[in-house]
């Protein structure tokens, strides 16, 4: 099986054969909507431009002797439309226009539109290269258009399919590394709405027929709003919500036939390998309106390219494409807009509480009007589930319930929240330490060098900071720090028969961890409670020294504590997903301040009832 991860040109993926997934029969879908000038959004690495392409060959001229051969074995080839190789296809894309300086950035998007132009009127022999050159001499990328436009009126009957990818790549870099210069090309005078309105013109005079053009955002859309305002988005139509990414049947249909290619190296377990991509790379929904989830393709295409590449079909070590990486590393960004404190709260209830309640806003996020800033919180989660960093859980009356959409995701979130944490505190996250600790719990089944390494962590957070802190943010904490692990998946509150698990650690192939694990949290201030109290109610000799009143009071709440964790960690264990977890470790963890004071190893008794051993107390 070829994988096509990173390719994006149609014509050389059918031609060498490369796996494909037929999405052949939207052509017909589009075409047959009553609108003519579309946007459609999705996140970056979704395969967007890869459809750009396919729309490209199937409706260009040029391309008509070669009809069959592209699209004979898929879908639109047996029911081809009407419009087929009927257009002259004027494609732009505007990936890799350099931002460093104002001079380079108008410079790069002249080029891309004079080479499109090139492409287009020398590919078919429409204009001898002085006529090329002629329209491309003109100063402004609008005005470029301009003259495309007047000399195919003059000399041609054909219309024009122009196809843009990637609009807003380089939109989103400026706003959120150089918003001035935003303001300074998207606003109202700016090169960038003039070149808009120029194909607005063209569809005016009737010279461009259809346009269809893909982004992640609508904000740069939002700023060409009063040039280019006649375009129809349907990036959350319920029809449209599996035109790109792959089904859960699709990325089963993949991992029987690496099953089978991997058959003589060694058998696999095809059904928990599909759980496993489900947890890493699902999860994304596009329309409240629609129940069918979908995989992100870039990472599953990375995921099976690197699988079938090792002699030993293994996992891949990083379950991150580093490319997806650098990309949410700009993204993260854009989080600075506006009332950064603000956004960060929306962040922290995502990791928090696993989801945020908002209304989905798909124009005006940020223009002229608003100051170029968000205006309210709804505008700002609109901007991050375009991004694809929060996916529609669910609909919750005329609101939408957001939610992280797989743990791919989840992991570069807790890397952001650990960046904050140095970021306002100094702190120094020792990797080396976590992973010598990480490796004591894998092979050992050991969690002290854990503990300790979580209790430096919070040591070097001021009291000021404490103030805030609870439970949640412990569990944050120390789920954040675990996240820079690639031994285990570590989630978050998961969910069993009975309730959620503050923390649990599950092995993650090709690595070999003999343990598992799971952890309940609690927290208590350092304040509330005494450090002559003891952390087990136990009988206290005669000679023992009587409590006062207060310390009593405090040790009855860590008892308190203790047992809430016991009782929970009961319940949990009669559950089916613990019944199925094999050398799964159980504890509880009190921490007050700044200190694990109970870490207690839960196990069962001959007598089938809880039992704890290994307190630390104080």
């Amino acid at each position: 099986m070829k994988i096509p991860y990173g390719e994006s040109n149609f014509e050389k993926i059918v031609i060498n054969n490369f796996y494909y997934v037929d999405r052949t029969h939207y052509i017909e879908i589009l075409e047959n909507l009553s609108e003519n000038y579309l946007v459609f959004l999705r996140p970056r690495r979704f395969g967007k431009s890869l459809f750009c392409s396919m729309l490209s060959y199937y409706y260009d001229v040029q391309y008509k002797d070669r009809f069959d051969e592209f699209f004979g074995e898929y879908y639109i080839g047996k029911k081809p439309t009407k419009r087929k190789n009927s257009y002259l296809v004027l494609k732009f894309d505007f990936s890799g226009i350099e931002t460093d300086t104002n001079d380079k950035l108008y410079y790069d998007f002249s080029n891309k539109i004079a080479r499109s132009i090139t492409h287009c009127l020398s590919m078919q022999r429409l204009a001898n290269q002085n006529q090329i050159d002629k329209i491309c001499a003109h100063k402004t990328p609008a005005s470029m258009i301009g003259e495309l436009l007047d000399f195919i009126e003059l000399n041609y009957g054909n219309k024009l399919y122009v196809i843009i990818d990637e609009y807003d790549l380089f939109a989103n870099e400026l706003l959120a590394f150089k918003p001035d210069e935003f303001k300074q090309h998207f606003g109202s005078t700016g090169f960038v709405r003039k070149f808009y309105e120029q194909i607005k013109e063209g569809t005016q005079r009737g010279t461009v027929d259809r346009v269809f053009i893909t982004g992640v955002t609508p904000i740069a859309m939002d700023s060409l709003s009063s040039g280019f305002n006649i375009t129809k988005n349907i990036t959350t139509l319920p029809e449209f919500n599996q035109m790109l990414g792959f089904t859960g049947e699709e990325v089963r249909t993949i991992i029987q036939q690496i099953c089978t290619e991997c058959q003589e190296v060694r058998p696999l377990d095809c059904q928990k390998m599909f759980d496993d991509l489900c947890r890493y790379y699902d999860g994304y929904l596009f329309s409240k309106d629609s129940v069918d989830r979908v995989f992100n393709p870039d990472m599953i295409l990375y995921f099976v390219s690197d699988f079938i590449r090792s002699e030993r079909c293994k996992y891949p070590d990083n379950l991150i494409d580093n490319n997806i990486i650098s990309d949410y590393t700009k993204i993260q960004q854009m989080f600075k807009i506006g009332d950064y404190e603000k956004n960060l709260a929306v962040i922290d209830q995502l990791l928090n509480q696993g989801e945020v309640l908002a209304s989905l806003i798909d124009t005006n996020l940020i223009s002229e009007t608003t100051n170029w800033k968000f205006g309210s919180e709804d505008k700002f989660v609109s901007l991050i589930y375009f991004l694809g960093i929060i996916s529609i859980k669910r609909a919750q009356d005329d609101d939408i319930v957001f939610q992280i959409p797989n743990y791919v995701i989840e992991k570069l979130y807790l890397q952001f929240f650990l960046g904050i944490i140095q970021e306002k505190t100094d702190v120094d996250l020792n990797i080396r330490e976590l992973k010598r600790a990480i490796s004591a719990m894998a092979h050992k089944g050991e969690v002290e060098l854990l503990i300790k390494s979580v209790e430096k962590l919070l040591h070097h957070l001021s009291n000021r900071d404490y103030i805030k802190f609870d439970e949640k943010y412990i569990k944050l904490l120390i789920f954040s720090y675990l996240s820079l692990t690639k031994m285990y998946v570590t989630k978050s509150e998961y969910e069993v028969e009975d309730g959620y698990i503050d923390l649990l650690m599950l092995r993650r192939p090709p690595y070999e961890a003999k343990y598992q694990f799971a952890f309940e949290v609690k927290y208590r201030k350092k304040g509330d409670i005494s450090n002559k109290a003891s952390a087990k109610t136990e009988k206290k000799p005669a000679s023992a020294k009587k409590l006062t009143k207060e310390q009593d009071q405090k040790k009855k709440k860590l008892e308190a504590k203790y047992n809430e964790a016991l009782e929970q960690l009961q319940k949990y264990r009669e559950s089916d997903e613990f019944a199925s977890t094999t050398n799964l470790k159980t504890y509880i963890l009190i921490f007050v301040g700044d200190k694990c004071e109970v870490c207690e190893e839960v196990v069962d008794s001959s007598d089938d009832k809880l039992s704890t051993q290994g307190a630390f107390t104080y």
